[in-house]
């Protein structure tokens, strides 16, 4: 089997190695990769990858993402308590217009908290406190 042969099944074996390190593949070719483990795993990865074979080529970048992480944890809590708030606030309606517009807001915060958006603040948030 010549060298080009092997180099899906070494992107295959990277991939396979971010996962088992609580990592994940963030972008994937033929013959690129590119992977993200938490830090804590990340001189251990380096070591076994650089023993699949030739490395012709390497970057390492690394992003303190706690900042990140605060922030959407803030928002998150946030939603959940106006949404708190609001259902609430529906509960003690008094006319049709207190009721319908009430509803309408918490129809709002319900959508931004299940846009794309907040959906990977979420995961993204998950997986941070998963591998701290």
């Amino acid at each position: 089997m010549s060298d080009d042969e092997d180099i899906p099944k070494t992107v295959k074996a990277i991939g396979d190695l971010a996962r088992a390190n609580k990592g994940y593949v963030a972008n994937e070719s033929r013959n690129v990769i590119t992977i993200k483990v938490p830090n804590a795993a990340l001189d251990a990865v380096l070591t076994r990858i650089k023993a699949l074979g030739d490395l012709t080529d390497q970057n390492v970048y690394v992003n303190d993402v706690t900042a990140q992480y605060v922030d959407i944890q803030i928002r998150i809590d946030n939603l959940k308590r106006l949404r708190t708030r609001l259902t609430e606030l529906l509960v003690q309606g008094k006319t049709v217009t207190e009721v319908l517009e009430v509803e309408k807001e918490l129809a709002r915060v319900t959508r931004a908290g299940t846009t794309r958006g907040a959906n990977a603040a979420a995961q993204q948030s998950s997986w941070l406190r998963d591998h701290q």
